[in-house]
């Protein structure tokens, strides 16, 4: 399987027209082309799924990144692909650590793993999520591990005791006695 054919800039300028967005910005970047949006996600994505001239019918991934010293913290990265047209597209969303977006599980169903991935290990919450529930973590877990302001070594740890008969949490023992890590 070869790689995908990437967008040319006259394929960009056809989602531009359908989706009306004149001032979507398109950013070249190493061999691949990114649309550049915020808060028009689920429009964008309803087009470019049921558009006849694109098809992108199938997701492959949503990630995260944590961008700890920028006002929009996290970007979020939503990877697309067209089986019939053999195209791949990504569309990148910078958010604050307060914004929330909107679930896309309604147009691509292979999202709701994504998204509560994003929610579990980023604290990146999802309007109208039919499931948004701890996916990799305990659910008393406190906290988002992917998140750069995460601690490395934590305050409590979950022992489980067959003397006890169950989990219990005891605090961390530190062997180095003269050091502060908080």
């Amino acid at each position: 399987m070869g790689s995908n054919p990437i967008f040319d800039i006259n394929s960009f300028m056809k989602i531009k027209n359908i989706l009306n967005l004149t001032f979507l910005p398109v950013i070249k970047l190493q061999y691949k082309q990114y649309l550049s949006l915020s808060k028009y996600l689920s429009y964008v994505l309803q087009i470019l799924k049921s558009n006849i001239l694109f098809k992108f019918n199938m997701i492959n991934c949503i990630t995260g990144i944590d961008l700890i010293n920028k006002f929009k913290r996290f970007c979020i990265i939503y990877e697309l692909f067209s089986v019939i047209n053999n195209l791949q597209i990504q569309i990148k969303i910078f958010i604050t650590s307060k914004e929330k977006l909107n679930s896309i599980s309604s147009y691509f169903l292979s999202s709701n793993w994504y998204e509560r991935e994003l929610w579990d290990l980023f604290g990146i919450f999802f309007k109208n999520h039919p499931d948004l529930r701890r996916i990799l973590t305990d659910y008393s877990f406190e906290g988002y591990p992917f998140r750069k302001d995460f601690p490395l070594i934590g305050i409590t740890e979950n022992l489980f005791l067959d003397v006890y008969g169950g989990l219990y949490l005891f605090p961390v023992m530190y062997s180095q006695k003269n050091r502060f890590f908080w």
